[in-house]
């Protein structure tokens, strides 16, 4: 996570970036090894960057296991508003092409609520999934294990596609029925609802691997030596490149793996990984080039997942395996402990820079893409999901300045091409451009009162209670007066936000994050990955 992800959640809901930080992780080293040898090539100390950003009063430094955040977001969302095991198999334009007028005509007549109520259907779309039973809107397509197979049909008005890089709403096109006619020109396609475009396939393919502490024993394997010892409240890490590299770039191929301690947020409490002991983490890339060297098929297989195979997983392990060939044994030792199932593989994929236009984001018939169905950068560099948050920020701000609507999804766009081109455009070290408008990062608050601190909490915190309007009532931030929050408000607010977020950080680490370890302390970073050093000598001598 970083600033900008994490300010964006913070004005969605504070108390929602307050429930990341119970379930995140935290380090205080960035550990560079030989990935031949073993031996410690260099170890970034984080300790005074996160003290400079605690005297600053920027948010703590935190990652995120992407299951966590998932859980996290379903619960603050209303019961009712997920419907699981449910894909997308079709979404079909009712309007085409030509509705693009009527379209902006509606919604040059008045405002937002009355564009939304007064609109078309613009969408059709159909979802197969399985179930006891085919509902009345269902169409029974077959039967297995008692289970039925059936395809329900939506119809929208107003469309968001906030499904992945491979987004189907992007790229579904069909041969165009439209008002009734039939085209029957050979070959002739209309795009029915963006612009068509697939990811373009980076040469890279990636591998992400995990195993609980007992999962590892039942293998009869161990931690690789620097991530070795007793459990510590931080997240322990090792990065396996050649020691001419930068620990921000990749090479040909590159190994990172994670120690993460157990997590106590409540939605582990159905025993779920990482609830009660350490999580072995690893992810790994290579490029094609390296792959054909070794022998291993470098073909892009697209959207499909080689663990999503029959196999459950084994042929994507086996395949990491030989990419790691060149790796120290402890740690090949490590990998081949994983489950299979829970390896997961992927030609890694990006949608083009000189690709991002208005059109890549809304169709102006209704449609709007967020997240990596519009920007997707291929590589996982952080700015993934936290880009994805910045969309979910804005449009929503956008939509409660004019209204659920084409004149929203347009401004949103308008907003949102600069910044995203200039952050996915600075990919490298030093990330000069990139840093300035991460670090800067400011949004509209969105809060209601759910997402509020109570006058007791502002006083606990020395921070002055909000005061009562001019009719004896709260002027606080309900969803219809949300949007005219006063900057002393949101200052007062986000004070409160920082403080809570720093308790919770110091609680979740013993105090480490942000402050130099005692005298003593248990977590040395440097030390410790300086004592694996020596262990790994000792074994291979």
């Amino acid at each position: 996570m970083s600033t900008n992800g994490l300010r964006a959640l913070e004005a969605i809901s504070p108390k929602l970036l307050h429930s990341f930080y119970e379930a995140g992780d935290y380090q205080l080293a960035f550990n560079h090894h030989h990935e031949e040898t073993g031996e410690l090539v260099k170890s970034f100390d984080m300790q005074p960057m996160c003290a400079a950003q605690r005297a600053a009063g920027a948010l703590p430094p935190l990652k995120m296991r992407w299951w966590y955040i998932t859980r996290a977001l379903e619960e603050a969302l209303p019961e009712g508003m997920l419907h699981f095991g449910h894909k997308l198999v079709e979404c079909v334009d009712l309007m085409g092409p030509q509705g693009q007028a009527a379209s902006s005509a509606v919604g040059a007549a008045g405002s937002g609520a009355a564009e939304s109520n007064s609109a078309t259907y613009r969408y059709e779309l159909s979802f197969r999934h399985s179930g006891p039973g085919a509902t009345a809107s269902s169409a029974a397509e077959g039967t297995e294990a008692g289970m039925t197979t059936a395809t329900t049909t939506v119809v929208a008005k107003w469309l968001i596609g906030a499904d992945g890089g491979f987004s189907r709403v992007r790229r579904t096109v069909r041969k165009g029925a439209m008002n009734g006619l039939l085209f029957m020109w050979v070959g002739l396609e209309v795009a029915a609802v963006g612009d068509g475009r697939a990811p373009a396939f980076l040469g890279t393919f990636s591998w992400w691997g995990s195993a609980t502490e007992s999962q590892l024993a039942a293998a009869g394997a161990d931690w690789p030596l620097p991530l070795r010892g007793p459990p510590q409240p931080l997240t322990r890490n090792a990065t396996y490149m050649p020691p001419a590299n930068r620990l921000s770039t990749t090479g040909s191929r590159n190994l990172l793996t994670f120690r993460n301690p157990p997590c106590d947020l409540r939605a582990t409490r159905d025993g779920g990984e990482g609830c009660r002991e350490d999580v072995a983490l690893w992810y790994m890339e290579a490029q094609a080039e390296a792959m054909e060297a070794e022998g291993v098929d470098a073909s892009p297989e697209g959207p499909l997942l080689r663990h999503a195979a029959d196999d459950g997983g084994a042929v994507a392990l086996a395949r990491a395996l030989r990419m790691a060939s060149h790796l120290p044994p402890d740690v090949r030792a490590f990998m081949a402990a994983t489950p299979p199932h829970r390896v997961l593989e992927k030609a890694l994929h990006c949608h083009p820079l000189d690709q991002q236009q208005h059109a890549s984001w809304t169709n102006g018939r209704g449609m709007v893409l967020v997240g990596d169905a519009v920007h997707t950068s291929g590589r996982p560099d952080g700015q993934g999901g936290n880009l994805a948050f910045e969309d979910a920020a804005e449009l929503a701000a956008h939509v409660r300045r004019h209204g659920l609507g084409q004149q929203a999804f347009d401004a949103f766009a308008a907003a949102r091409l600069p910044r995203v081109t200039a952050i996915r455009g600075d990919c490298k070290p030093p990330f000069a451009v990139r840093k300035a408008l991460v670090d800067g990062s400011a949004f509209e608050p969105l809060w209601g009162p759910q997402d509020l601190p109570s006058a007791q909490e502002l006083e606990e915190l020395g921070l002055e209670p909000e005061r009562p309007g001019p009719a004896g009532e709260s002027s606080g931030h309900s969803s219809s007066s949300a949007g005219t929050v006063s900057e002393e408000q949101r200052q007062r607010v986000l004070a409160w936000s920082l403080r809570r977020c720093w308790q919770i950080a110091d609680r979740r680490t013993g105090g480490l994050l942000g402050a130099p370890p005692a005298a003593g302390a248990a977590l040395v970073p440097q030390q410790a990955q300086q004592e694996g050093q020596v262990a790994a000598a000792s074994v291979r001598a």
